[in-house]
């Protein structure tokens, strides 16, 4: 007696058929999953060149419209540039305690000046003390336009001799009026090697690198020879997203700051 079996398969065209529709599929997820990976991966590296695009802007306005003084294009070694610019770096000054009054007589031609300055804070530090004058800070007198380097200061508890860099040229006295004084500090924004560099403190030559990937080398520029705004036009990028092929990663933006005043008219 002979068993007949019953065999199930698929044919050929059902095989392929089946392939095709697995092929497609798969193909299809590839596709969606390599573009979700992608557009995270540029909006990624947008984000991270944008916020350090606006880390600097914000920098440059907010100090640049404290500036008492007219700011000074420097280049990467923190010289002072002529001309209008481009440059690698600003510097500019920052009121650390004022306004105090002289209260010693000095004579035209001599280089020292006495000033008492008051317990007080400022935006230089609001939570404590103000710093002690020191030398490489900046003297202002606004009545008798003057405005020079520190030298050395003797004195302390708010009394101070000054030694400038530059004689008086003009006798002081303060018993016929109350004449009001500051001292300041040498601020400075710079692009070396990528970084951009904030020195708090110019003279000393320690700095914080607030962000990486800076692409624009000379940044900053007197707009039209006009030495009340500083223009700085800031570009950065994400350079592993960059690596990757994707485009339009870089941060570009232009901002004219003027500086609110100057007590002086020294330039």
């Amino acid at each position: 007696m002979k068993t007949t079996q019953n065999r199930s398969g698929s044919t050929m065209i059902e095989l392929l058929m089946t392939v095709a529709v697995v092929a497609i599929s798969g193909g299809a997820f590839y596709w969606i999953l390599s573009t979700v990976i992608m557009l995270g991966a540029r909006n990624a590296g947008v984000n991270v060149a944008h916020q350090e695009g606006r880390v600097v802007l914000n920098h440059a306005v907010m100090d640049l419209h404290n500036s008492p003084s007219v700011p000074q294009l420097i280049d990467s070694s923190l010289a002072a540039v002529s001309g209008n610019g481009p440059s690698a770096g600003v510097s500019y000054q920052i009121v650390v305690a004022g306004p105090g009054m002289v209260n010693v007589a000095a004579a035209a031609g001599q280089a020292t000046i006495g000033a008492t300055f008051p317990a007080m804070t400022t935006l230089a530090a609001p939570t404590s003390s103000v710093p002690a004058p020191a030398a490489g800070m900046r003297f202002i007198l606004p009545a008798y336009q003057v405005e020079s380097d520190i030298a050395s200061v003797a004195g302390g508890a708010g009394t101070y001799t000054f030694t400038l860099s530059q004689n008086l040229t003009t006798a002081i006295d303060p018993t016929s009026n109350n004449y009001q004084c500051y001292y300041t500090q040498r601020r400075a924004l710079v692009v070396v090697n990528g970084a951009f560099r904030y020195y708090t403190d110019k003279t000393n030559g320690v700095y914080q690198t607030l962000v990486q990937n800076v692409t624009s080398a000379t940044p900053f520029s007197y707009p039209g020879g006009n030495n009340q705004y500083i223009q700085a036009s800031i570009t950065t990028t994400e350079p592993f997203a960059t690596a990757r092929g994707y485009n339009n990663l870089n941060f570009q933006a232009t901002i004219t700051v003027p500086y609110r005043y100057n007590l002086t008219t020294y330039p």
